[in-house]
């Protein structure tokens, strides 16, 4: 577990796990995939705005300028905020691990004009679960100073306006970028570059181009030049959706554009679009002829579905065909447009219509611990396996509150395996028991916003959790290989390898708890306004009742179809009886479905639940 003494939690400040912060340590290079997940940083201060007073609706640029600073880890709860100053509130220059990320999904009510983030002197910085709600005029430009610093953006969505001239992500050049710069699971749209990461080279910088860029997961849409666009040695490009559809975008726009050189650059599960009525141009583009370095020029397209519906543009358009080896494996061409594939290099394996799979244009999300997708559909997979749920590992991880701590219990009918922060060594407070019958059963306690994690084979056949003893709130949240999960859920997640989603638009409550002083979950209701744009407003109403009088909050989140947190509101009770309303903005999602899900926790621990979907 996180904590040994979950009331005692202030000489743990410095280690809070929340927030994804598992994996292991170093740079993850393209021939790692599948095998590390993101590193973990080693902040020196910890704190959550949300105690410092900070509150959705808030100007939160008061509270950035106080509290994000070089060396901290700092926490936003999710929701939206006001941002008086954006420029400077965000922009920080490291030279020590710093750690930026919401608690949920962060959505910001302000634009900027360029926004520099720094690392410096081996410092890893990451921005997460953040999203500006308001187009910029410019993006953020990212400067890795030393060869060992490191600089993420994990679930960060940003939306530009076309015929602006502004950049996504840029990466800065001559010399300035020479560490490591990795995006996940971002979403970048409707600028003129969404990543740009192959600025000019200059002649007399000679550390130009040794930046190593690395993309997993994420939509890039309708960015006017190119949606992604790379140089560099090992520059990898994974699980993305880049997708060209808007016939009103400025500019004519390729997918993946390789613009310097470099060797070992990889484009990995990709899907990438280009309908016929957009101003797309090629799924994939090699500028070899305007290459600035001689670094390399080798790369290969793996296990990819490429859509060309336009006959004036190509699949793979090269420059020069017999300068650069671009090799393709396992590939998937669709569209009916040009599907020519210009290059020197082999390409085996490729399926053409009626065999092909075609791309998905949603977006791709990754797990944060293996960087592999979640949520693959017959529809962008590629192979098949033949094994079975029981034989693939899962991950669970038990995640608290600031204010709750748990002691809680689970049965498993397979192996378990303790991950990096529970304690299950001598003396710790942790255990897992060989029941002598194939299954094991863990014991343990975590709390104040400290995170539990275990590996486990087979079935998860019993759960039990309650308040420990020391902490005013039982509250806490299940994630079952990065899906959010109830607690019923866990047991049948685990019975066949999916989630029970057997909900509908009509609103359900469900009393999930134990004890005749359960909470109670009166009325809940959820429902979309239904305005005719592209985004999802929600509206939850709820009505929540405990007969022992003590209430103690009310987690409502909204996910996506992969189990995604996109969203969250988290109310803190007291007395008897509650009712509130929640409102959540999901951008850009026309035609999407959400599951809608309450917990309401009493100070003893126990639970109730609601649950309905919505579609936009």
């Amino acid at each position: 577990m996180g904590d040994s003494n979950p009331a005692d939690s202030e000489e743990k400040e410095t280690v809070n796990r929340r927030g994804f912060m598992q994996g292991v340590a170093g740079v993850v290079g393209a021939a790692a995939l599948g095998t590390s997940g993101l590193a973990a940083g080693q902040t020196s201060t910890t704190v959550n705005l949300g105690d410092e007073g900070l509150s959705p609706g808030d100007d939160i640029t008061p509270y950035l300028d106080e509290h994000w600073q070089s060396g901290a880890h700092v926490v936003i709860p999710g929701g939206r905020y006001q941002v008086s100053n954006p420029g400077d509130a965000f922009s920080i220059d490291a030279t020590e691990d710093s750690w930026l990320e919401g608690d949920g999904l962060v959505t910001l009510e302000s634009g900027y004009s360029t926004l520099p983030i720094t690392a410096d002197n081996g410092a890893h910085v990451r921005l997460q679960n953040l999203e500006w709600d308001t187009k910029l005029d410019g993006g953020i430009k990212t400067y890795t100073l030393t060869t060992d610093s490191v600089l993420e953006l994990v679930n960060v969505n940003i939306h530009g306006e076309n015929g602006t001239g502004s950049y996504g992500v840029y990466g800065a050049g001559e010399g300035d970028n020479v560490g490591t710069v990795r995006l996940v699971n971002c979403v970048i749209d409707h600028f003129s570059d969404g990543l740009y990461f192959s600025s000019p080279f200059e002649a007399d910088s000679p550390d130009d181009g040794k930046a190593l860029i690395e993309v997993y997961g994420g939509l890039y849409h309708n960015n006017e030049v190119n949606n992604i666009r790379i140089g560099g040695d090992d520059a990898t490009v994974a699980h993305v959706a880049s997708v060209h559809d808007d016939p009103n975008m400025a500019g004519t726009g390729d997918g993946i554009r390789i613009r310097e050189s470099g060797d070992n650059m990889q484009i990995i599960d990709c899907d990438v679009t280009i309908t016929g009525d957009s101003n797309g141009r090629d799924c994939i583009r090699v500028t070899n002829t305007r290459f600035e370095s001689d670094r390399g020029n080798t790369g290969t397209v793996k296990n990819s579905r490429l859509r060309q519906e336009k006959s004036d543009y190509e699949v793979v358009n090269m420059n020069d065909p017999s300068g650069f080896v671009l090799d393709g494996v396992d590939n998937h061409i669709s569209g009916g447009g040009d599907d020519d594939i210009e290059t020197a290099g082999d390409w085996t394996g490729t399926m053409y219509p009626p065999d092909s799979n075609t791309p998905t244009t949603e977006k791709r999300v990754v797990d944060l611990d293996t960087l592999e997708p979640l949520g693959t559909d017959d529809s962008t997979s590629t192979s098949s396996s033949d094994s079975t749920e029981d034989a693939t590992p899962k991950h669970l991880e038990i995640r608290t509150f600031s204010d709750s701590g748990i002691v809680y219990e689970f049965t498993v009918d397979g192996t378990v395996e303790p991950g990096d922060s529970a304690e299950t060594y001598t003396g710790g407070n942790d255990s897992i028991a060989d029941n002598g019958d194939g299954t094991y059963t863990v014991t343990g306690t975590t709390g104040n916003g400290y995170t539990d994690e275990f590996d486990f084979g087979g079935q998860v056949v019993a759960w039990s959790a309650e308040r420990h003893p020391n902490n005013t709130s039982g509250e806490y949240q299940l994630v079952l290989d990065g899906s959010t999960v109830l607690p019923d859920e866990l047991t049948a997640s685990s019975d066949d390898g999916t989630t029970d989603d057997s909900s509908t638009d009509d609103s359900s409550t469900d009393d999930g708890s134990s004890g005749s002083g359960a909470p109670v979950v009166e009325t809940y209701d959820v429902s979309e306004a239904g305005s005719m744009n592209p985004h999802a407003d929600i509206i939850a109403k709820w009505n929540v009742s405990d007969p022992d009088g003590d209430l103690s909050s009310v987690l409502v989140q909204v996910l996506n179809s992969s189990g995604v947190v996109l969203a969250a509101s988290r109310s803190s009770l007291d007395g008897s009886s509650a009712q509130d309303v929640d409102y959540f903005k999901i951008k850009r999602v026309d035609g999407q479905t959400f599951d809608v899900r309450l917990t309401v926790t009493d100070a003893q621990g126990n639970t109730a639940t609601g649950a309905a979907t919505v579609t936009e």
